[in-house]
């Protein structure tokens, strides 16, 4: 993590649980959550719903990744969203587009 070689097999052995209990724990996720009503829902206002009903942007797909636990569970193409996060400036537009293209048509291309 901070730029050391590590030799020892016993530090190895500690840097490896460590990064596996990190990548599959809750620690860079936020808990905080509101508690369902008991009475039900209330009927969305027409501004909710046009809300709702609008197309996803690319300021919303950025958004996304970013709030992505860094080190989590990596995605089909093997990469943790840190990647994704540390070089937008690159991928950002590619991803953006692969990922607007899906929600318009709801075709994944690879």
């Amino acid at each position: 993590d901070d730029g050391r070689w590590i030799e020892q097999s016993e530090e190895l052995q500690r840097l490896a649980i460590n990064y596996y209990k990190r990548l599959y724990s809750t620690e860079d996720i936020s808990l905080d959550t509101q508690k369902l009503p008991q009475q039900g829902f209330t009927a969305p206002t027409w501004d909710e719903l046009v809300s709702l009903n609008k197309p996803f942007s690319g300021v919303d797909m950025e958004s996304a990744v970013r709030s992505m636990g860094k080190y989590k569970a990596p995605g089909p193409d093997g990469f943790q969203p840190v990647f994704y996060q540390d070089s937008w400036e690159v991928v950002g537009e590619s991803v953006t587009r692969c990922g607007l293209s899906f929600f318009e048509s709801g075709v994944l291309t690879e």
